[in-house]
């Protein structure tokens, strides 16, 4: 089975446009200390000054437990209170960890984030 070789992450920012949205997306590459992949930054139907940015960052370990472990540090760049569920496993030595967080961000922007690693 494949190795842990990225972070995916969901973050919720109050920006009111892309452009905004990219600026706050550079300082959490920045606060994360890597380079991220910008997958999708999608408006909120609902509420216009919401938008949502999906990127990822590497990650590169193939153990859960460095995985996890590296996934939390780099999580606390951007905020000390997130709430994870268990590493979960699957058949085939496959695994998967996930946090998510809606309080007491580092950076302005940022009123929820969310990510998750799996070697599948």
């Amino acid at each position: 089975m494949g190795g842990f070789d990225e972070i995916r992450w969901n973050v919720f920012l109050r920006v009111g446009n892309r452009k905004n949205a990219e600026t706050v997306l550079k300082r959490i590459a920045k606060a994360l200390g890597d380079t991220i992949s910008v997958l999708d930054v999608v408006p909120d139907r609902e509420e216009r000054t919401l938008v949502k940015a999906t990127f990822t960052t590497p990650l590169g370990t193939a153990r859960i437990q460095d995985a996890a472990f590296e996934s939390l540090l780099k999580a606390g760049a951007l905020s000390h209170h997130w709430e994870v569920r268990t590493p979960q496993s699957y058949e085939g030595s496959r695994w998967d960890f996930a946090g998510w967080s809606n309080r007491k961000f580092r950076l302005s922007g940022i009123v929820a984030a969310e990510f998750e690693i799996a070697n599948f």
